[in-house]
């Protein structure tokens, strides 16, 4: 005679909308956790840079992050408007996402790897309202480049995060 075992698992707990908003209402939004931990934890390390070999506390996030928000609201980015980025993954490219998130304003960061013509061509079919770049000569490259194609000067404005000496000067 063959014997089974069979080994129960406990269900997954089930939680409604309605009870996840009032039981994480302080962070169910992505920004909103980091008010969470800046309240809670504000000296403790929230990114850790091991390229420029420095740490943003919660405190300094959150910070950084509203005043990021700040900027880009003072620039005219309103909710549903749409931002690139070509930047390195350091905490300059951290805070601008966030920045976004804060604002509703959606960041499309584009390939670092990507030439001209394809940065081009993405530019061309998000129509962002901004575009942060890291490399200054990209960026002048593509503003040459879509006037002698198309004889438009571009709608939106090119800012420049230098790297490594770090954020906008809204930001030091």
């Amino acid at each position: 005679m063959l014997t089974r075992s069979v080994t129960m698992t406990p269900p997954i707990p089930q939680i409604t909308l309605e009870q996840f908003e009032n039981e994480y209402k302080d962070r169910h939004l992505i920004h909103a956790a980091v008010d969470y931990w800046a309240a809670r934890t504000p000296d403790e390390a929230a990114i850790i840079n091991a390229t420029r070999g420095s740490n943003l506390t919660w405190a300094e996030f959150q910070r950084l992050s509203v005043a990021f928000a700040g900027e880009l609201s003072r620039m005219g980015l309103r909710k549903g408007d749409f931002l690139a980025a070509s930047l390195p993954l350091l905490d300059d490219h951290i805070l601008l996402e966030y920045a976004c998130f804060r604002l509703g304003v959606i960041h499309a960061p584009l390939d670092l790897r990507l030439q001209p013509p394809e940065v081009i061509r993405c530019l061309n079919q998000i129509h962002p309202r901004a575009f942060y770049f890291y490399n200054p000569a990209l960026g002048e490259e593509v503003r040459r480049r879509v006037h002698a194609t198309t004889g438009v000067a571009l709608d939106w404005e090119i800012h420049r995060i230098g790297l490594p000496a770090g954020r906008p000067e809204a930001l030091t």
